[in-house]
């Protein structure tokens, strides 16, 4: 599967858009929509890159989140899940997720309330070598597993009016 463009809007919108480098909460080096710099990239000589730069760097981490979410998922998933997981291994990274208890609970066709506790617990941020909690990350998180449940609930949404319907229609007949 591929990040759908509301997933992309979604996570862009999370990380933020910054055209110079600088030092994220962690103290990672940073640049574009949250692309980690790594040795050999030169975006630390304080030069500005494009927003074309900022895309192209953004659809290099996408793919990456994306190979990770596709090989160590196992289960069939909806486009607002998928787009949920490339949005948390995004952040996380695909080490912390293919070891992570969201992945095996997913894979295991857990509970909503299981999956969600899972996930939440990625609200946290190393300084200083002392795991923080942070509010941004909360709601992210958050946001995120609301966006993995959003299609689950249009389902049940719908299937419950369809019953409705059909019992409507029952009583309907059955008066007539």
């Amino acid at each position: 599967m591929k990040t759908s463009s509301s997933g992309i809007d979604f996570i862009a919108n999370h990380e933020g858009l910054r055209l110079v480098a600088y030092q994220d909460i962690a103290g990672y080096w940073t640049i574009g929509y949250g692309h980690k710099i790594v040795p050999g990239e030169d975006y630390l000589f304080g030069a500005p890159i494009t927003q074309v730069q900022a895309k192209e760097l953004l659809a290099g981490d996408l793919a990456t989140a994306e190979n990770a979410v596709n090989s160590d998922i196992y289960v069939d998933l909806e486009q607002n899940q998928f787009d949920a997981l490339v949005s948390l291994v995004f952040n996380i990274g695909a080490g912390a997720f293919g070891g992570s208890t969201v992945r095996k609970r997913i894979n295991d066709k857990d509970t909503e309330e299981s999956i969600r506790e899972a996930w939440l617990r990625w609200d946290k941020v190393t300084i200083n070598g002392e795991l923080t909690s942070s509010r941004g990350l909360a709601r992210r998180r958050q946001d995120e597993t609301d966006l993995f449940y959003t299609g689950l609930k249009k389902k049940i949404m719908w299937i419950l009016g369809a019953v409705i319907v059909a019992v409507i229609l029952v009583v309907v007949y059955r008066w007539m």
